[in-house]
């Protein structure tokens, strides 16, 4: 006689493993009050709310029955418009009026795929949340120039100034605090921490005006400028609370000079974690940046994109680093027109931008870049050059070739078509 098998008699172990295959708005709707078995076994997903992929309809059932009930025991909310354009205008429509009411114990809020005008809207409604001092964006949409400021400053304001933490991901637009929208009074000194996407460095100087307390910044800044001597901009106050900081410039050219007066902002610097571009041969040896850098420093982490405008002894720059930290010089020594230095481990770094022109140099030391999450990879003629970086950056979920010249074997096989 055969069994006869349900749900129910699986144990909660093995159900919970088959619920990571499902959404968490699938979840909430199966499982919720269906028995107390399974309210109690999907405890977690009270605490840590996604409404990821959500439809109109489910969104619906989600905001007026789901979460009111659960509201109180929420501690994470994430709002996804990628796959639903009206599901952060509907969640405002259900709890505009009580969002303090409703979840008191909401500590972090993930906002995915807004745009501009949206997102203004949903962070001006935030208010009252004792606890929520966390707000993540991701994949902002584009930001117009004369709006980056005020969206940068409702964001850091937000929550009536009870946010510590603002992390906005490098899928977002950039937010610039352009000075002449500024007030000469405004200041976020709750923020503690701050991730954030900006054009320039002069936007990094007025950036470090309106956030005197930061502890932990890190900063991605995507556009060149013609700035020969920053000491003129960075007029502000030194960032005595930061000890974490992150800089990632390969736009611009640096000097040794223009770094010294940057790290003169920073005296209680400990985390140093650079990723620049230069010209210059000093940011290259050892022992120079050494001399150059706060004694504060207890962990250096560094990447130099070098494009030298003579011949250059690679194995000299080696050994200026050799009593200093390890370190790996990728190079081609044929064409001898770049160079990515960078130390070891390069685990620091989840991103790696590199010239292909390196690809045989970068075979050579491929376990140091197993952690890479997102890769960029400059091609001079053909596609094909890329292949083999990004073969050994096995767990990049992103990838991007640029192809500077014509891929010839393509447009041979075209025309052979």
């Amino acid at each position: 006689m055969s069994s006869i098998s349900n749900l129910e008699l699986l144990p909660d172990e093995l159900l919970l493993e088959i619920c990571k295959y499902l959404l968490c708005v699938d979840v909430l709707l199966s499982f919720d009050n269906l028995n107390i078995r399974f309210t109690c076994m999907i405890n977690d997903y009270h605490r840590y709310v996604s409404l990821h992929k959500a439809s109109y309809a489910q969104s619906y059932k989600l905001c007026t029955i789901i979460l009111p009930k659960i509201g109180t025991q929420i501690h994470t909310l994430s709002i996804d418009n990628c796959y639903s354009a009206l599901q952060g205008i509907n969640f405002l429509k259900y709890f505009q009026n009580s969002l303090s009411i409703c979840f008191p114990e909401l500590k972090k809020l993930i906002l995915i795929s807004f745009r501009p005008d949206p997102l203004l809207s949903f962070l001006k409604i935030l208010s009252n949340l004792e606890k929520l001092n966390q707000i993540d964006i991701r994949s902002l949409f584009r930001v117009p120039t004369n709006q980056q400021t005020e969206v940068l400053l409702t964001l850091l304001q937000a929550n009536n100034q009870r946010l510590t933490s603002v992390y906005i991901d490098d899928q977002s637009s950039h937010l610039n605090s352009i000075k002449k929208h500024l007030s000469n009074q405004i200041l976020c000194s709750n923020i503690i921490n701050l991730k954030i996407e900006i054009s320039t460095i002069y936007d990094l100087s007025v950036l470090f005006t309106i956030i005197p307390n930061v502890h932990y910044l890190s900063v991605s800044i995507n556009k060149k400028d013609n700035l020969d001597n920053i000491n003129r901009i960075f007029t502000s106050n030194q960032l005595k609370f930061l000890t974490h900081f992150l800089l990632k410039s390969v736009q611009r050219s640096w000097y040794l000079n223009d770094l010294i007066i940057l790290l003169d902002k920073l005296p209680s610097i400990k985390y140093l974690s650079l990723n620049l571009c230069t010209c210059d041969l000093k940011l290259t040896n050892g022992q120079i940046l050494k001399t150059s850098l706060k004694n504060t420093i207890e962990q250096f982490h560094y990447a130099i994109h070098y494009l030298p405008d003579q011949s250059v002894d690679y194995l000299e720059i080696l050994n200026t680093w050799k009593s200093i930290c390890p370190i790996v010089c990728l190079h081609n020594p044929v064409q001898n027109d770049y160079m990515f230095l960078h130390t070891l481990p390069y685990s620091s770094f989840d991103y790696l931008e590199i010239s292909s022109s390196v690809a045989k140099s970068i075979l050579k030391n491929d376990n140091s870049y197993e952690n890479i999450r997102r890769i960029h990879v400059d091609c001079d003629f053909t596609l094909a050059e890329a292949f083999p970086i990004i073969a050994i950056c096995r767990r990049a979920k992103h990838s991007t070739i640029w192809l500077h010249g014509t891929d010839t074997n393509n447009h041979e096989n075209q025309n052979q078509g």
